[in-house]
C-alpha cells in the first residue's frame, strides 16, 4: 500500500510522532533533525527536541511520565526504580491513584511509587500488604485485628461478617475479650466477634446481664419472677450490700433474701421487699439491732426466747443459788464491798449469779451488785454517783465521772469522759447531743418496766436509766 507524504504525516501525529519522521528521505525535511516517538523491534523510543534519545530514566511527555532502559527503549508494567515499585500502562504513562493489575488493586502515590501498608483515600482507610496488593476481609496488623470490606475500606462501629454482628473502634481495631463502650452503654465482645445477648455471662469470676441488644445490665433487673441488683459497673451484687441505708443480702444465685436464712451462723429475716428486719418480733422470734435472731436471752422483762429463738411462754428464772458465805455466817453479817470491788463489773463477785439472764433483775440489798447478761445494777447506797466505762489492766471497772453517760453494750471504752457525748445509744441508731442528755431523757424504742416504784427506762443491749441512777453495763 502506498502512502502520500499527507497521509503519512497524520499518521505520524495521530502516534505523538512529529510530522518530520513520518516524511522519507529526499523530501524538504530530509534534513531536519527527527524527534519524538518512533519504533522498532525492540519497542518505542524518543527523540528528544535537541535530538538526543530519551534513556536510563524518568521523561516527562505530554504531562504524563514514561521510563527508559539504558538502551533507550520505552518501559512497561512494574518497575522498580530507587527501591520503590512503580506501574506504567500499556502505553508507557506512569500510573498513579487505585490500578487493578493482574486482578489485584493497587495504589500508586502521586509520585507513582506503589504504597504499602495504610493509605488513607478519600476519607477512607486502606491496607495495602507487603506486596502492595490491596487487604480484603480480616488483617492482623501489628498484633492488631481488623476487618477491611470488599471495597478495601476499614471497618469501624458495627458490622457484619457472616451473619455475625461485629464492632471496631473508630480506629478500626476489633476487640475481642474486651469491654467495649459506644454511645449507648458497655458491652463485651468474645475472641471470636461475637457478643452476648440476652444473656447471663460470667466474665473474669462475676456475673453480668446483657440485654437483647448486648448491653450490660446496670440496676435492677426482673427475670422468672425475681429481682436481680447490678452495680454500676455490671457486676452482680452477691453477699451484704446497702441501698439508701438499709440492709439486704443476697446469696450466690442472684436471688435477693426473703424471708429466713441463715447466714455466717446467725439467723436473719428479710421482709418480702428483701429488706432486712431489725428490732422487731417475726412470729415468735425477735430479731435484735443488727438483725440477728436472738437466742437464750429475755427481749424485755415479759418475753424470753430459748437456744432455737422461739419465745417460750410464762418462762421463769432459775432460783438464785445458795449465798457462798462460810457456815454461821447470815445476810445481815455480809461484809460491805469496797468501791474498787463495786466496781470491778466482769470480776466473780460472791454475790452475783453465775447463770445470768438478759433483762434488769431486781437486787436485794445484800447482792451489793450482780450483772445479769451485760445489765449491771449498783447497791442503792452509791446510786447517787456517775459512772464511765474505762480499762484498767485489761479489766473493764466502773469509775466516778462528772457527769452521767450511757454506752453501747459490748465494745466502747472510753478514755476521756466528754465523748460520752456522742457515744451510740442502744438500738436507736442514734448519737445524742448535749441537749438530749438529762435525767428526763426517755430514749429512742425504750421500754419502761417497773420495779418497787423505781422507774426503768432501757434503750438496747447494756443500756439503762433509773432516775438519777446510770446502769452501765456491757454484753457477754
Amino acid at each position: 500500500m502506498r502512502f502520500t507524504k499527507g497521509k503519512a504525516a497524520a499518521m505520524a501525529v495521530a502516534l505523538g510522532l512529529s510530522a518530520a519522521l513520518a516524511l522519507p528521505c529526499g523530501t524538504a525535511l530530509a534534513d531536519e533533525v527527527k524527534t519524538g516517538w518512533s519504533q522498532d523491534a525492540k519497542g518505542w523510543h524518543y527523540v528528544k527536541a535537541d535530538g538526543s534519545a530519551a534513556k536510563g530514566g524518568w521523561l516527562e511527555v505530554g504531562g504524563k511520565w514514561y521510563l527508559f532502559d539504558g538502551a533507550g527503549t520505552m518501559l512497561t508494567g512494574w518497575q522498580q526504580v530507587g527501591g520503590q515499585w512503580y506501574y506504567l500502562k500499556d502505553s508507557g504513562a506512569m500510573a498513579t491513584g487505585w490500578a487493578q493489575v493482574g486482578g489485584q488493586w493497587y495504589y500508586l502515590k502521586d509520585s507513582g511509587a506503589m504504597a504499602t501498608g495504610w493509605a488513607q483515600v478519600g476519607g477512607q482507610w486502606y491496607y495495602l500488604k507487603g506486596s502492595g496488593a490491596m487487604a480484603t476481609g480480616w488483617a492482623q496488623v501489628s498484633g492488631s485485628w481488623y476487618y477491611l470490606e470488599g471495597s478495601g475500606a476499614m471497618a469501624t462501629g458495627w458490622y457484619t461478617v457472616d451473619g455475625e454482628w461485629n464492632w471496631s473502634d473508630g480506629s478500626g481495631v476489633w476487640h475481642a475479650n474486651k469491654w467495649v463502650k459506644d454511645s449507648k452503654g458497655w458491652w463485651y465482645a468474645w475472641a471470636d466477634g461475637t457478643y452476648p445477648r440476652s444473656s447471663w455471662q460470667k466474665i473474669d469470676g462475676s456475673w453480668y446481664h446483657f440485654d437483647y441488644l448486648g448491653y450490660m445490665q446496670t440496676g435492677l433487673y426482673y427475670e422468672n419472677g425475681n429481682w436481680y441488683r447490678f452495680r454500676d459497673s455490671g457486676q452482680m451484687v452477691e453477699g451484704w450490700y446497702r441501698f439508701y441505708g438499709w440492709g439486704y443480702f443476697i446469696p450466690g444465685s442472684g436471688v435477693e433474701a426473703i424471708g429466713w436464712h441463715h447466714i455466717d451462723g446467725a439467723w436473719y429475716y428479710f421482709r418480702d421487699s428483701g429488706l432486712m428486719e431489725y428490732s422487731a418480733w417475726v412470729g415468735d422470734y425477735y430479731v435484735g439491732s443488727d438483725g440477728r435472731m436472738v437466742v437464750n436471752k429475755w427481749v424485755d422483762s415479759t418475753h424470753y426466747v430459748g437456744a432455737d429463738g422461739k419465745w417460750i411462754p410464762g418462762y421463769k428464772e432459775p432460783e438464785e443459788p445458795s449465798s457462798p458465805n462460810t457456815p454461821g455466817s447470815s445476810e445481815e453479817d455480809s461484809p460491805e464491798w469496797s468501791e474498787n470491788e463495786i466496781s470491778a463489773l466482769k470480776t466473780h463477785l460472791s454475790n452475783a449469779w453465775s447463770h445470768a439472764q438478759k433483762g434488769f433483775q431486781h437486787a436485794k440489798k445484800a447482792d451489793q451488785s450482780k450483772y445479769v447478761e451485760g445489765l449491771a445494777r449498783f447497791p442503792m447506797s452509791i446510786r447517787e454517783m456517775k459512772y464511765a466505762l474505762q480499762e484498767l489492766n485489761n479489766a473493764k471497772k466502773l469509775a466516778e465521772a462528772n457527769d452521767s453517760i450511757e454506752l453501747r453494750s459490748g465494745s466502747t471504752l472510753l478514755e476521756e469522759i466528754d465523748e460520752a457525748r456522742s457515744i451510740f445509744l442502744g438500738e436507736s441508731g442514734k448519737y445524742p447531743s448535749v441537749e438530749e442528755y438529762s435525767d428526763k431523757s426517755v430514749f429512742t424504742e425504750a421500754e419502761v418496766t417497773q420495779y418497787h416504784n423505781q422507774i426503768w427506762e432501757q434503750a438496747g443491749d447494756g443500756v439503762t436509766r433509773c432516775n438519777t441512777l446510770n446502769i452501765i453495763g456491757e454484753q457477754l
